[in-house]
C-alpha cells in the first residue's frame, strides 16, 4: 500500500530552496514515495520469481535436496552434474558463434549457472557433512558420558530409556 505524503504541508523555503508554493515539501516527499514503491514492486517481483525458480527448476529441487542431513553425502557425486552443464554450455554458445540464434547465447549462461551451482555445492556440502558428523559424534561423546555417570552413581538408566540393542542403534 503506498503512503501518503498529505500530513507534510510546508513549503521548501530555507536552504536554498525556492519559496514556489508548488514545489513544497508534500511534492518532494510525495516524489520520494513513488521511488519506493517502485522500488518495492521491484523488490516484490525478485522475490516471487526467485521463489518460483526455487520451488520448481530441476536443478534448484536437486540442490535443495542435496542441502538436507540425509542428502550431504551425495554432494560430492553431484558435481558430476556440471559435466553434461558445461558441455551444453559449450554447444549452445558453439552454436551462437556458427551462426544460430542469438538467444542460444542465454541458453548457454544457463547452463553455465547451474554447472557453477553443481561445483560450488560438492565442497560446501563435504564441509557441511564434516561440521554435522563432528557435532553428532560430540553429542554421542556427551550422551555415553553421562551414561556412565548414572551407572557409576548406581542410578541404572534413565526414566524412560530401557538399554537394549534397539535403543543403542537409535543413539548411533
Amino acid at each position: 500500500m503506498p503512503l501518503k505524503a498529505t500530513s507534510f504541508r510546508c513549503t521548501a523555503r530555507r536552504g536554498g530552496m525556492t519559496s514556489d508554493p508548488r514545489r513544497s515539501f508534500q511534492v518532494l516527499v510525495a516524489e520520494h514515495v513513488e521511488g519506493c514503491s517502485m522500488f518495492g514492486l521491484i523488490w516484490v517481483v525478485v522475490a516471487r520469481t526467485r521463489l518460483a525458480f526455487r520451488r520448481f527448476m530441476p536443478t534448484n529441487l536437486l540442490l535443495d535436496a542435496i542441502h538436507t542431513r540425509r542428502g550431504l553425502k551425495w554432494g560430492v557425486p553431484a558435481m558430476l552434474f556440471a559435466v553434461p552443464y558445461g558441455l551444453g554450455a559449450l554447444l549452445c554458445f558453439g552454436m551462437a558463434e556458427g551462426g544460430a540464434p542469438g538467444w542460444l547465447n542465454l541458453v548457454g549462461l544457463l547452463f553455465t549457472w547451474n554447472a557453477l551451482k553443481f561445483v560450488v555445492a560438492g565442497p560446501a556440502t563435504l564441509l557441511r557433512l564434516a561440521r554435522v558428523r563432528t557435532q553428532e559424534a560430540r553429542a554421542r561423546r556427551a550422551s555415553a558420558g553421562a551414561r556412565e555417570a548414572d551407572e557409576d552413581l548406581g542410578l541404572g538408566t534413565p526414566v524412560g530409556r530401557s538399554v537394549d540393542s534397539a535403543s543403542v542403534e537409535l543413539v548411533r
